[in-house]
């Protein structure tokens, strides 16, 4: 028996397969391919990737320059990734954007996956307790 081909059986009616006359099915046929089986040598690294800075530091100085205005500083293949992304920011589990001096949102956006936007609303020393 071939290493690409299943030595047991797929519908779990037997043991293996190494006798296809005695067998009522046709598993022994079957090549992990073509269930859609693709073994690998070694598994591939976490989904997940290291968090990349939402903008440079000369793009964070315009957003700062331009307080209160909403900019569009990044898409993301993923449709709710964006939003996520703006969920840790106000929240403050992005150490870069301090929740009482940046706002982020996330959007879908209609041509597939998401947006993400960024506010800067100004030195939170500097902002009067009542805006």
């Amino acid at each position: 028996m071939s290493a690409a081909t299943s030595s047991r059986c797929l519908r779990l009616q037997h043991a293996d397969c190494t006798n296809p006359k005695t067998c009522d099915c046709d598993c022994h046929l079957v090549k992990p391919e073509d269930a859609g089986i693709t073994f690998v040598e070694v598994l591939p690294g976490r989904m997940g990737r290291p968090a990349r800075p939402i903008v440079t530091a000369e793009g964070a100085a315009i957003l700062r320059g331009n307080p209160g205005k909403w900019a569009l500083v990044g898409h993301y293949d993923g449709a709710t990734t964006a939003g996520t992304t703006a969920g840790n920011i106000n929240r403050g589990k992005r150490a870069d954007f301090q929740p009482d001096e940046w706002e982020a949102a996330g959007r879908r956006n209609p041509k597939g996956g998401s947006d993400l936007y960024l506010k800067f609303k100004g030195e939170a020393k500097l902002r009067s307790v009542g805006t």
